[in-house]
């Protein structure tokens, strides 16, 4: 079963919670790579898309996957 849930709700977060406490093991999709590089998965917040833009604009090369490792912490 699939269920798509925009993951950083509060309503989310408390899904989340509930399937914890119960033990039910879900599997949430990490947003990759080459999911961000065609536009697939959660729409980026505005505050994303500037400083994802502002890091293409200030270096030469970019990493995706560092670039999505930095925005989960």
């Amino acid at each position: 079963m699939i269920i798509e849930i925009e993951d950083n709700t509060d309503k989310a977060r408390n899904i989340f919670r509930f399937l914890d406490q119960n033990n039910i093991k879900y599997n949430p999709k990490k947003l990759t790579a080459k999911d961000a590089a065609f536009g697939i998965g959660r729409l980026a917040k505005d505050d994303e898309l500037a400083e994802y833009l502002n890091k293409c604009m200030l270096s030469e090369t970019l990493d995706l996957n560092k670039l999505i490792d930095e925005t989960k912490s």
